[in-house]
């Protein structure tokens, strides 16, 4: 190496090797201080029997959870299960409806059958399994059941559309699992949209620990159908399937009757018949009397007979409820949270609205005193003293001249219009002229000029769920048939598309409904004899102007209790 030059010499140190001991086998051959080393493996045998001393059936498997999980084929009463990781096992699983009665050698812990594997054991297991067979079914009993879909599903009561359905095993056994069938009545509604359907909403459910399955059904929205569901064990449902009671689709509806003082109105039994023809029940829930001093207008409620009948001179008082009072009558509804379908019947003698006015008619006086004067030849007009609202003159005004042409004139006011006992027609009053006016004679006639408003008379209308009912003793059919007729507004018995929302999505339309183009006011059944619909015939003018539409034709002779007017061929049902 030259003088004066360094050279730096780097060399890198090598880490020493770590060699494995070498493996000590013993002399069975087996290694001995490994990390992977397997323990001791122990083997099950499984010994399987019937409860009820049958053979298994072919096919027959068994589920052993644990530590080594694996299914075992039964089918000739006894496996053996080798290999198995040390630890606590279980039977968890069963051939389709199968359940564990009795394992032994075993532990119960929450009921399941424990078994203890230690390392390198050898056990025989005995396993007594049970095909549990459903006893009940849920509602039960040997009567059909009426089911109230429109109320609101409470526990232990047969109301709600959606309703709970158990199947009872015969043993207490948790994890089985029951098979539900819904078997619909022949007669049924088959034309329904998916909403009103039926529908069970699981088909099968495990037991719980009592041996008891639950599923639930949906019922129709169709009144009259009719359903029974059937559980079993058996998955293809072909045996050992246990009927519910037959469930039949109602609906509940009850009713507060509230009537003007001296009505005395029966308990409308016809009617709650009729309901129940369309798998309703109607049940009347109090009945409610409105004395005259009650009343906020009692002079507008309450007329002698002599100022609503024609010919008549009685001043026995009678109840007039409608437009100008109704609503205090519908406040007097008493709601209950146990009876949210509630209807509310309000009887009263007559129904009458105020309605409109007279065209002017004008009279020639003659001679001092009170004058006859008949306001229209219509018989639906009709005018009362007190009106019904406000004044009973619209436009009133007397005019005289004299010899010398000389001209005077002044108001006539409801203290100038009179109406007698007995008048002739419901448009008769009598005017007597005004202190001012001077006296007329032949020569020199006082003219009256006069408009008067009027009231029109129905048979009952419906507002939401009130409705206003007419009752006389002479007519309890009508009074009948009013009822269950405006009840059935309340509730919609006549949808119609042309209405706009009348008719629900997937609901079918009323094949005989018409509206109010065709008669009477809002939608109505046209149906006539051998469930015909109905036929059009004219009318005179006076439709028209009483619905004020412009009416052509009308429907007539309906025996529908939903048709538009009080027929004398109406039946009285729906």
């Amino acid at each position: 190496m030259p003088t004066g030059t360094t050279t730096a010499s780097k060399s890198k140190s090598k880490k020493p090797v770590q060699r494995k001991p070498a493996s000590k086998k013993p002399a069975d051959g087996k290694k001995v201080g490994s990390a992977k080393q397997s323990c001791p493996l122990a083997t099950m045998t499984l010994q399987v029997s019937p409860e009820d001393g049958g053979d298994v059936p072919k096919g027959f498997k068994m589920h052993l959870a644990g530590p080594s999980a694996r299914w075992a084929s039964m089918s000739g009463g006894e496996a053996v299960i080798g290999k198995l990781q040390p630890g606590k096992y279980t039977v968890d699983k069963l051939s389709s409806g199968w359940a564990v009665k009795d394992v032994s050698p075993a532990t119960l812990v929450k009921d399941a059958y424990t078994i203890d594997m230690p390392a390198s054991s050898k056990k025989t297991v005995k396993v007594k399994v049970t095909l549990p067979a459903v006893t009940s079914v849920k509602p039960e009993g040997g009567k059909t059941e009426k089911w109230y879909i429109n109320l609101k599903t409470e526990k232990g009561k047969s109301q709600g559309r959606t309703v709970e359905i158990t199947a009872e095993l015969s043993d207490k056994i948790a994890n089985v699992p029951v098979y539900f069938f819904l078997e619909p009545g022949a007669k049924n509604e088959s034309k329904l949209h998916k909403d009103y359907e039926a529908k069970l909403l699981a088909d099968h459910a495990p037991s719980d620990k009592n041996g008891i399955a639950t599923v639930k059904l949906r019922l129709s929205m169709f009144g009259g159908d009719t359903f029974k569901v059937f559980a079993t064990t058996d998955k293809k449902g072909k045996k050992g399937k246990k009927p519910s009671q037959e469930l039949v689709v109602w609906r509940k509806l009850w009713f507060q009757r509230t009537q003007v003082e001296g009505c005395n109105s029966p308990k409308p039994g016809k009617a709650i018949s009729a309901w129940e023809k369309v798998f309703v029940d109607f049940e009347e829930s109090e009945v409610l009397n409105v004395k005259k001093a009650d009343c906020p207008d009692p002079d507008r409620t309450f007329y002698p007979k002599s100022m609503l009948y024609p010919n008549n001179h009685s001043a026995d008082e009678v109840g007039v409820i409608g437009a100008h009072n109704k609503r205090f009558f519908f406040d007097l509804l008493k709601k209950e949270a146990a009876k949210p379908m509630k209807a509310h019947i309000i009887v009263c003698d007559e129904q009458w609205d105020p309605f409109d006015k007279t065209s002017f008619v004008h009279k020639n006086i003659t001679a001092k005193g009170d004058v006859t004067v008949s306001m229209s030849s219509d018989a639906k007009v009709k005018i009362i003293k007190p009106a019904l609202s406000g004044n009973l003159v619209f436009a009133g005004r007397w005019v005289h001249r004299d010899k010398n042409n000389v001209k005077t004139t002044g108001p006539i006011t409801d203290a100038d219009i009179s109406i007698k006992p007995g008048r002739a027609s419901m448009s008769d009053v009598v005017v007597t002229l005004p202190a001012k006016a001077p006296v007329p004679t032949v020569s020199y006639p006082v003219t009256v000029s006069l408009r008067l408003n009027y009231a029109h008379s129905y048979l009952g209308e419906s507002v939401k769920e009130h409705s206003l009912i007419v009752y006389s003793k002479s007519n309890e059919a009508g009074y009948n048939n009013t009822i269950a007729h405006e009840v059935g507004h309340s509730v919609g018995q006549t949808p119609y598309a042309p209405r706009g929302k009348r008719v629900p999505k997937g609901m079918p339309e009323h094949p005989h409904a018409y509206d109010d183009l065709y008669g009477g006011m809002g939608t109505h059944c046209n149906t006539t004899a051998g469930e015909a619909k109905g036929k059009l015939i004219s009318h005179n003018a006076g439709y028209s102007k009483l619905y004020r539409k412009n009416i052509t034709k009308i429907y007539w002779k309906g025996i529908c209790v939903m048709f538009a007017y009080g027929v004398d061929t109406c039946s009285g049902e729906f």
